[in-house]
């Protein structure tokens, strides 16, 4: 009786196994996964978002990339799920190649990804004149740290090492669970005076000597936007930025803290081609359509090793609020937030990956997407 069923399990295994991959994975004909993919792979998928493409579409062969591993990897995360995303665009060599959304979705929170367009507005700001520089100290925005108590190394702070987190202010976001009031970012945005909560931490190391994840920081960039360009920064966003770049302005939308600040490290939601955008826009050197929205200089100084950050699980270089990482020879700057919303730009590949998820984990990140994308290039 065992023999037998040895041997049903045997057969039933030999009929299987040309259909399952050496990953574990179910190998399908590459016409059946389009098929099966095509609904969440069209227009219509956007158009109660009413996002246009802005580049010309391409297959994935034309731009030299494996579509048999390219849809597969979309197959799986499509029915699988593995990492929850919910949406992914791909841009090579100046086409639209892929995009994919698991449902007809408006617009997502960018959680952490903020920061990185916090810190492309102020490379606008200081571009235009509002602000003198990255060397600019940051009390020169902040007058009312003179009815404050702060550590005297406050007056060494500049805007650089806002942007690059290394202030060297007291503050613990990420080992402290965010849903407690101990945890620095939690208390930060429950806080009736954000900047005071923020100023007045004691300034432990010597400003510019060590790196610190710091959402406060970012925050400081946005206020210090407003303050100097007299504009919020939604709005100097929307004239400057957004607008620019052909976004649809009914997708984007950006809380405010409770002095009536826009978060400068979180918050921000808009459409995940809208997020395409900004990577397309970095790739570019700072040119959109024939125009210079931001200067190339600022690109190649945001995206250039400023900090390391080796306590960070995932990467380890930081510039102006962008990670900097590289997958075989290849270098990867990187927009990263909480529970998988990235935006990963490859120079060396011409390639933008713009994706958002829902993890369950803010310690998780799709990472193993985007090298699974660059090794389908041919």
């Amino acid at each position: 009786m065992i023999r037998k069923s040895f041997l049903v399990f045997v057969l039933l295994l030999l009929m299987v196994l040309p259909v399952i991959g050496c990953n574990g994975e179910e190998e399908l004909d590459l016409d059946e996964v389009k098929e099966e993919l095509e609904p969440y792979m069209t227009q219509r998928q956007m158009d109660i978002a009413r996002v246009e493409s802005f580049l010309e579409k391409a297959e994935p062969r034309d731009v030299g990339m494996d579509e048999e591993k390219l849809y597969n990897m979309v197959h799986n995360l499509h029915f699988n799920n593995p990492y929850n995303v919910v949406s992914m665009v791909i841009l090579k060599d100046d086409y639209e190649v892929l995009e994919y959304y698991a449902g007809r979705h408006r617009e997502f929170a960018q959680n952490s990804v903020t920061k990185s367009i916090t810190a492309t507005l102020m490379g606008i700001a200081i571009e235009e004149g509002y602000i003198d520089g990255v060397d600019q100290k940051i009390i020169d925005f902040f007058p009312e740290v003179e009815d404050m108590e702060v550590d005297a190394n406050l007056e060494k702070v500049t805007i650089e090492h806002l942007l690059t987190m290394t202030a060297g202010f007291q503050w613990n976001e990420h080992d402290v669970p965010y849903n407690l009031p101990s945890n620095d970012y939690t208390a930060k945005c429950e806080s009736d005076n954000p900047i005071s909560y923020i100023l007045t931490k004691p300034i432990e190391e010597e400003p510019g000597q060590n790196w610190c994840y710091n959402s406060g920081q970012s925050h400081l960039l946005s206020i210090i936007i407003e303050r100097a360009t007299g504009m919020d920064t939604m709005s100097f966003a929307e004239e400057k930025l957004f607008a620019p770049l052909g976004m649809n302005l009914t997708n984007v939308s950006w809380p405010r803290d409770r002095q009536g600040y826009h978060f400068g490290g979180h918050g921000l939601r808009m459409h995940t081609k809208d997020l395409a955008k900004i990577g397309y826009l970095y790739l570019n050197d700072g040119m959109y359509n024939g125009k210079q929205i931001l200067s190339s200089q600022w690109i190649e100084e945001a995206t250039s090793i400023k900090a390391n950050a080796p306590r960070r699980q995932y990467y380890e270089d930081y510039g102006y609020q962008f990670w900097i990482d590289s997958y075989e020879e290849y270098e990867v700057i990187i927009a990263a937030g909480s529970f998988g919303q990235s935006l990963y730009i490859v120079p060396e590949l011409d390639m933008v990956v713009a994706i958002n998820s829902f993890l369950k984990s803010s310690d998780q990140a799709p990472y193993s997407i985007l090298t699974t994308i660059v090794d389908s290039i041919e």
